[in-house]
């Protein structure tokens, strides 16, 4: 039995190990694969191997690299955008050179369906494909779309002088008690008709009263 458990857990140690180095391992497809099928690569490093224009598109952000193969600039679902910092190393890269470019591919968010290959580095190849030299700036990572923040003002709170404050008071003291004599004259008035009221009833009452005659005395 132990013997058994043993073997497993040598088998699940091997397992992880082969995953960790294939993990590591990055993916080199050809270019032309790339810009057919970008989305097979979404959020994977890759090395492409390919020719560069020494001339760079302005994008919004960073700038645009363009491929070649067969001498003709490729078309596609990607566009490879790196920084700034790219623009002056790659304008200096002969055109029959081939270059090995980078980067991680990422979906394009103002493309619908396009995608976007984030270079990181680039590097240059001799006859051989060995590594003649590297364009790796120190900023590689594109810059942040800016975006205007938008600040929240407190509402401003009306200042009053003391001037004003009293002859705010003066008026709310004013109306007060104009609502209290108004109140008092209607319950007065309220009282007088019910006094009234009960005048008129006993007046009506006494002329209905027969009268009576006054006693003889003999």
């Amino acid at each position: 039995m132990r013997f058994v458990c043993v073997i497993a857990l040598a088998a699940v140690a091997c397992q992880n190990h082969f995953a960790e180095d294939s993990g590591s391992k990055i993916a080199s497809p050809s270019v032309k694969k790339l810009m057919e099928n970008p989305e097979n690569f979404l959020g994977t490093h890759i090395a492409v191997r390919t020719k560069l224009d020494p001339e760079t598109k302005t994008p919004v952000q960073g700038v645009e690299l363009t491929v070649r193969a067969d001498g003709a600039p490729l078309k596609g679902r990607i566009r490879f955008l790196a920084s700034t910092a790219f623009a002056e190393p790659v304008s200096q890269i002969e055109s029959e050179k081939f270059v090995r470019i980078i980067g991680i591919v990422l979906a394009d968010e103002t493309r619908r369906g396009s995608y976007v290959f984030e270079v990181e580095s680039i590097e240059v190849l001799g006859t051989n494909d060995e590594i003649i030299k590297t364009i790796q700036p120190k900023s590689s990572s594109l810059p942040a779309v800016n975006t205007p923040e938008i600040v929240e003002k407190e509402p401003e709170k009306a200042v009053q002088t003391p001037g004003k404050v009293e002859n705010g008071a003066t008026k709310n003291g004013v109306s007060t008690v104009l609502v209290v004599s108004a109140s008092l004259v209607a319950v007065l008035l309220m009282v007088l008709m019910v006094i009234g009221l009960r005048l008129m009833k006993y007046a009506k009452l006494a002329r209905h009263q027969p009268q009576q005659k006054p006693l003889e005395i003999r």
